[in-house]
């Protein structure tokens, strides 16, 4: 089976309200009620069908949620804070909690993610705009 390659830093432009809050609210860790999120969620969804890069958001998260907080250090050296850019750091137990809650509000009723993550895909690290020239041109 080929692989698809998504950019794992495709997060970090959509995930920008996550960004926002820890720049307003640098002292608290996890926030009790999650539903801050909810409205950053719909717009994300909503520039995420725009920009026809939905479907590939989903596959991101869903890989990163699928695993425990080692993974992306093993894999790709680095903290799932430092993909999201939140300051301070957070750790990434804290942050999968933030990232569930944007995926019940993008993708309601998605289901169960497969515990090895999404089949077929394989998260890369290169810059998004750079993804998305070469996924332009394998669509051509």
């Amino acid at each position: 089976m080929k692989l698809q390659p998504i950019s794992l830093h495709l997060l970090s432009p959509y995930m920008m309200g996550i960004w926002s809050y820890y720049m307003d609210h640098p002292e608290e860790e996890l926030p009790s009620d999650l539903s801050v999120f909810d409205e950053d969620a719909a717009n994300v969804r909503a520039k995420a069908i725009a920009n026809r890069e939905f479907d590939d958001l989903r596959l991101v998260l869903d890989t990163v949620l699928a695993h425990d907080d080692d993974w992306l250090d093993e894999h790709f050296g680095m903290e799932l804070s430092e993909i999201l850019r939140v300051e301070p750091v957070q750790t990434d137990t804290v942050l999968h909690a933030i990232l569930r809650r944007y995926r019940e509000k993008m993708w309601p009723g998605a289901g169960p993610i497969p515990p090895e993550g999404p089949p077929g895909v394989e998260l890369v690290d290169i810059g998004v705009e750079e993804w998305r020239r070469q996924r332009a041109a394998s669509r051509s």
